[in-house]
């Protein structure tokens, strides 16, 4: 059996041709944004030299990514063609497992790639050596984020490969210490020999219908983020109102659709009946979208919940409640405000970043029902100048995309 296999999710052009497993050449290239260019003229220099044809070929093995939109892009298109032209079967194999089953390894892998703008590609796997399994598939991380979920293996090791470890390694090492080792500087980038003993491996997740060999991306590509947004940036009318005890049970369905261990009708009962808590609601048509606690003492609040149904997230309601939440709490003498978040709930931390919260500590395994533990996050002084204007321009962004009706005043 004749097999081409390539990659050009990276920087690296990476090609073998092999003959069932037995490797016969492999070029591996470095060319940046030169892939369209080089990829067929590599293909053609390498059936040169075994004087092969394309059509002598049984299959075709492409790296489906994730990496570079443009690199992925032109690999599959590629490896598409060919096979649709040539008749001849085609394989897809993400990059990460291509990296992954490469190394040499006891203990945990994380392949972690360059995704730019500020963030990595990663995914986790375990081998014994011998063979190796992905734990968990390609996710999109802040670079801090990703060496959270790296602190999450404590009894391990991790054993770090991809060419984000070139923009990220010295954070890496900085933040995760001996916790982490780097794989050798070869294999932090996808060779295609692998891609091809990895066809013959049955425990690896494969494409091989022709309709089904797509790119791996994980999030859109830049100019399809930005029509997302003109195409989202559609006014909605957000409600928001003081929660009362007969918005309870539709509460209690979000909670049990969110949480792992979610409030019960009682715990809201407390918070809403406190005259030192302010518990909002917000809602679309009608309908609660989300809701928000706080609860304060003398110039010391904390944040007790903050929910927003799946369908509705990433789309401003729950910047509306923590604003209106810090409204009240300035407006009651508060200074500091502090929270504990979940290290697995990035989309959580993300907000609370940008309001100007702060890691302070950890409460280990503070969220018994999984072990987790919980993050620690306050403000500092909400009452400095500082924090005022960026609670400004967080509500100036808001009105932008949300038309908010406040009856929690009325």
């Amino acid at each position: 059996m004749l097999i081409l296999a390539f990659d050009t999710a990276t920087d690296r052009l990476a090609v073998a041709l092999g003959r069932n497993k037995e490797i016969l050449s492999e070029a591996n290239i470095i060319a940046p944004r030169e892939h369209m260019e080089r990829l067929l003229p590599t293909i053609d220099s390498l059936f040169g030299q075994y004087k092969v044809k394309p059509a002598d070929l049984d299959a075709i093995i492409v790296g489906l990514g994730p990496g570079s939109f443009t690199g992925v892009r032109i690999g599959v298109s590629t490896a598409r063609g060919l096979a649709q032209g040539l008749g001849k079967r085609i394989v897809g194999i993400a990059t990460s497992d291509c990296l992954a089953f490469g190394l040499e390894w006891d203990g945990k892998i994380a392949c972690v790639m360059d995704a730019k703008r500020g963030e990595v590609y990663a995914s986790f796997y375990q081998s014994t050596g011998k063979e190796t399994k992905r734990l968990t598939d390609n996710k999109i991380f802040a670079p801090q984020d990703f060496c959270r979920m790296v602190e999450q293996y404590k009894e391990d090791k991790v054993l770090l490969a991809g060419d984000a470890l070139f923009s990220y390694g010295e954070l890496f090492k900085s933040r995760l210490g001996s916790k982490i080792q780097f794989a050798s500087l070869d294999d932090w980038y996808p060779k295609a020999g692998n891609l091809i003993r990895l066809f013959f491996d049955e425990s690896v997740q494969k494409t091989n219908d022709l309709a089904e060999v797509k790119p791996i991306y994980i999030r859109l590509s830049q100019a399809e983020e930005v029509w997302k947004k003109r195409q989202s940036e559609r006014t909605e009318k957000v409600v928001m109102d003081n929660m009362t005890t007969e918005d309870i049970r539709e509460a209690l369905k979000i909670e049990k659709s969110l949480f792992p261990s979610p409030w019960n009708q009682w715990m809201f009962k407390a918070e809403i009946k406190k005259k030192r808590s302010s518990c909002f609601v917000a809602r679309i048509e009608g309908v609660m979208v989300g809701y928000a606690i706080l609860n304060y003492l003398e110039k010391e609040g904390h944040l007790m919940n903050l929910a927003v149904v799946p369908e509705y997230q990433k789309r401003g309601i729950g910047g509306v409640l923590l604003t209106r939440l810090m409204k009240v709490a300035m407006q009651n003498g508060v200074r500091r405000i502090i929270l504990e978040v979940r290290s697995s709930n990035l989309s959580a931390l993300r907000l609370y970043r940008k309001f100007g919260f702060q890691e302070i500590g950890v409460r280990k395994k503070y969220y018994t029902e999984t072990g987790e533990n919980g993050l620690i996050l306050w403000t500092g002084d909400i009452s400095l100048q500082r924090f005022r204007e960026r609670l400004y321009l967080i509500e100036k962004e808001l009105e932008a995309k949300l038309e908010v009706i406040d009856d929690t005043l009325v």
